[in-house]
This record gives C-alpha cells, structure tokens and sequence, in this order.
C-alpha cells in the first residue's frame, strides 16, 4: 500500500485542487440521487397513507415535489460535473506520472539506465502507467464516497434506532468494502503471474518477429513458439483466476447489499410494529439503504483490479523519486586539456578492476589512439570520459573543472561520443541530424553532410534531406549509417571526441576513408580513439595502452 500512498501523494502535491473538486461532486451527485430515491419513495407511500386516512386536503405536497426536483437538478448536474473533474483530474494524474517517471529516468547516470531494457522501460511508462488510471477514479473517489455515505446513513439511521444504524453500516462496511478489498488483494500473485505472462509472450513475439532467419538457421523456431506458447498459457491460467476472485467478490457485493436491505427490513418492520416509526419512514429507510448499494456498485471495479493496480504502482513508484540533485547549467562549454588522474573502474565492488592507474593529460588538437586487447577497457575508459560511470577512483578534469560538477547539457556540448553501433531513428534523414542541432536551417546540414563525405549520396536520393530511413537507418550502406553520425556528431561539434572503434563492420578502404573525414572533422579537438587496427593507432599522435586484461 505504500506504492499506492506514494502515487497519490504525487498526486495531491501536483493537483489537489481537481482531486477533491472530483471528490466532492462524487459525494454530491451519490447523495442526491439516494436522497432523490428515498424522498421520493417516502412522498409516494405519505401520499397514499394520507389519502388513505382522509387527509388529502390537508397534506403538503408542495414542499417534498420542490425537494425532489431540487435533488433531480443537483444529481443530473452533480453526476455531469463528477464525469468532467474525475476525467480531467485522472488525464493530469497520469500525465504527471508519465513526465515524473520519464524525467527521473533522464536524471540517471547511464550505469542505471544500462540495467533497464527498453521494452520494461517502455512498459512502465505506458501499460503500467495505464493501469493506474484506476487508482483515483476507481479506487480512491468511490471508496471515499463510499465510506462518506456508509457514515452518513448510519447517523441518519442512528435518529430511529441503533441496532439498525449499526446491522446496516456493518454489513454495508464489512461485507460490501472489506470482503471485495480481501479478495482483489488476495489476486497480487495471480496478477504478478499474468504481468510475467505478458511481458514473455510480447519479448518472446517480437524476438521472433525480429529474428526469424537467425532462429530457422539455428533450429529455434519451433523452440521458440513453444516457448510463446507456454507464455501465452501462463497468462490465460494467471487471467482465469483473477476472474474467479472478481466473481466472487461480486458475489460479496451483491450479498452485502441484499444483506443489509433485508436487515432493514426486518428490524424496521419492529419499529413499525413498535409505533417507533408509520409505513412511509419505513419506505424510505429501505429506499435509503438500497440507494446506499449503489456506493458499493461504484466500487465494484476498482477493487477488482486493486492487485494489478498495486503491483503496477509498486513498479512505477520508484521513478517517481527524485534522484540527486544535478548540477545546474552555466551554458559555458568548458574548455582546455583533458586530464585523467589515477582512473579505476570496476562494474562491482567484488569483481577485479577493469582499469587501474590511468593517468594522461591530453590538450587540445592532440589524437590518442587507446589500444590493448578485447577487455582491456578501452570502451570502458570512453564511457568514464562521456560520464556514462562513475569512476571507482580517480579524477577526470576538463579544463581543469571536475567532470562530476559539470552540468548534463554542458557536457553533452562538451563531449561526443561515436560509438560501434550508429543510433539511427525511423525518421527522416533532417529529422536525425536535427537531434544535435534542431535549429539547424538546411544550409547547415548539408555543410555537416558534406564535412562528412556523405552529401553526394544524400544529394541523389529523390527526397534528398526529407528521405526517411527505416528502423535502426536501413536505406542506408554500413558506411553510410557511419559517416550520418559523425554528420551528427559534426553539428554538435564537442570540444572532446570519443571515438569507440568507429570502423568496425566496415572493410578496410572504407574504413580508412571514414576514418580520414572524422579526424578531418575534429581537426582542433581532443580526440580519444579506441580501435583494434594497427593502421588506424599509426594515425594518432599518441598510444594509451591498456592491458589490464592481458
């Protein structure tokens, strides 16, 4: 419960003003329409007894008629106001949640976002997110408006007798709200199961939508649809099971309500016997308690789905805390020597250091290559510089400025990565580069595109700048793919370049000629090369050699 606290605690500091605008034009529309059923059932059986006694004339029907139209209007534009401000407040709420989580992930170090797969990530921040909408228009509002009636009734109720006030709020309260809560609860496991179902069967989809050859030459396909299959049943078993606690906490629902209007009946036809109360209070007691049902109704679903809405705010509540905080931007780009001081890294406290006593002052204009052997850390060592971890001793300076003071936006002008793998989106070939530079005019990118040989290319495609690549920038040759990073990579023109192997895939004449245009680009800048390939070392000033692993 305390995920469920800490997601409606967001929610209160954010917009509490729609929260209990929502709450209160529930309470009001329910009441109005008990109280609309109650009067009116009341003025119907006076009506009856008054003509049956021969005191028509003398009955007042111009009051109870004004009180029911009263309660018509004020239920029809209570239930119209509740619909509108129970909606908005819950689009805010998940709205909130969905910038919360996203710019609490943002504010992480990239060890931490590497530990999170993009497609859990994905879940949170939509399917989770999603199932939360319950958790104030399902869950909070109508067991707050349930509870507000429950009391309310059994004050009135307390007026004619207390042994009815108290049968009726206890089988209301226990029956009709505790009962249902147990049983949703009670469906945490099954729900964890159904969420591990799911999420296995839609990794497991789309690895075999992805990866079909690979796995038909492997002799994995009918593995893999067995293993689709088994997913599939695990969440259709964890789905039936939930839907027997659902049925039977409709069940305890139905029982509550039929429950208490039968003890009403019962202990209001003593009161009867008893001359406590005439047959029209006794019609509108029981009209009171069957309008009270319908509180019960409302919240019928939000405690169905109270597991699944527990787990996904068990899920989401931790990208709701704000981190550290972050230092904040100068808008200066440092500038000067880079110099590392005494840098270790290890990925865990128990395992053996990846790197151990790196020591290099580097200045401006200078290329240094960092060679050794697979493992040795030479990406690690890039990461270090692009912030990307943390190091486990030692210092990183920027023109003399520590790394770990300098402001996210600052070092991503300050220092450009281009990695093994090139990060290309299913947009246009403008759209991509903008992602350095969005306001970049046309002029700008085709420079960039030509700095970085790859404007005749672009310049023979029929949509030129505005041609769209496909996933992961297919339209575009290996070496292609290459030289539109570092086109990138040129707009955001970073005072440090990192370059991971950014040959690698490619033969060796394309290689090499890649290789030329980015340092070509980086005249000037300090450039950090890791690479595997004698030839493309001999080009750089300098060699860093790691070889921790060997």
């Amino acid at each position: 419960m305390r995920a469920l606290r800490a997601i409606l605690g967001l929610f209160w500091r954010k917009d509490r003003l729609w929260f209990l605008i929502g709450l209160a034009l529930a309470i009001v529309s329910l009441v109005a329409g008990i109280g609309l059923l109650a009067l009116a059932g009341w003025f119907i059986a006076a009506t009856a007894l008054a003509g049956a006694a021969g005191l028509g004339l003398a009955f007042n029907f111009f009051s109870p008629s004004a009180g029911i139209r009263f309660l018509a209007i004020l239920r029809t534009a209570g239930r119209y106001g509740e619909r509108l401000a129970t909606h908005e407040a819950t689009l805010r709420l998940l709205a909130n949640l969905r910038v919360t989580v996203f710019g609490n992930l943002l504010a992480r170090d990239f060890a931490q976002l590497a530990q999170i797969r993009g497609g859990d990530f994905l879940q949170r921040l939509t399917g989770d997110i999603d199932l939360l909408d319950a958790l104030y228009l399902r869950l909070a509002v109508p067991l707050l408006t349930a509870l507000t009636v429950i009391v309310a009734l059994v004050g009135l109720l307390l007026i004619f007798d207390p042994w009815l006030a108290l049968g009726v709020g206890a089988l209301l309260g226990l029956t009709g709200i505790l009962l249902p809560a147990l049983q949703g609860y009670a469906t945490r496991r099954a729900a964890r199961r159904l969420n591990a179902g799911e999420r296995a069967l839609r990794l497991r989809t789309v690895d075999l939508s992805r990866g079909q050859v690979e796995l038909a030459m492997a002799g994995r396909l009918a593995a893999q649809r067995d293993g689709i299959a088994k997913a599939h049943a695990m969440a259709e078993s964890a789905a039936l099971d939930i839907s027997r606690r659902e049925s039977l906490a409709g069940a305890s629902l139905f029982v509550a309500g039929q429950s208490a209007l039968a003890f009403a009946l019962w202990r209001g036809a003593v009161l009867l016997r008893d001359g406590v109360i005439d047959g029209a209070l006794l019609a509108m007691i029981l009209l009171l308690v069957l309008g009270a049902t319908e509180a019960l109704g409302l919240l019928r679903r939000g405690l169905l789905e109270l597991g699944r809405t527990i787990l996904a705010a068990r899920r989401v509540e931790p990208y709701t805390k704000e981190g550290d905080q972050q230092p904040v931007s100068s808008g200066l780009v440092p500038e000067g020597s880079l110099r590392l001081e005494g840098l270790a890294f290890r990925y865990a406290p128990d395992r053996r250091p990846v790197l151990e006593g790196i020591t290099a002052d580097i200045s401006p204009g200078e290329i240094v290559a960092l060679v050794g052997p697979s493992g040795s850390g030479k990406s690690t060592l890039l990461g270090l510089v692009a912030g990307m971890h943390a190091p486990s001793a030692g210092h990183i300076l920027i023109g003399g400025q520590p790394l770990d003071s300098i402001a996210e936006p600052d070092l991503r002008r300050t220092v450009g990565l281009l990695g093994q793998r090139t990060e290309l989106f299913r947009d246009s070939i403008a759209g991509n580069l903008r992602l350095a530079s969005p306001e970049a005019d046309e002029t700008i990118l085709w420079d960039a595109l030509r700095r970085a040989g790859l404007e005749p290319a672009v310049r023979r495609l029929p949509q030129g700048l505005e041609t769209v690549l496909g996933d992961e920038g297919s339209g575009l040759s290996g070496g292609e793919r290459r030289r539109l990073a570092l086109a990138r990579l040129i707009l955001t023109d970073p005072a440090i370049w990192l370059l991971d192997e950014p040959t690698e895939g490619l033969d060796r004449p394309m290689a090499a000629a890649v290789l030329d245009d980015i340092l070509a680009a980086a005249a000037g800048r300090i450039v950090l090369l890791a690479t595997h390939r004698p030839e493309e070392a001999a080009k750089a000033g300098r060699l860093l050699r790691l070889d921790m692993a060997s």
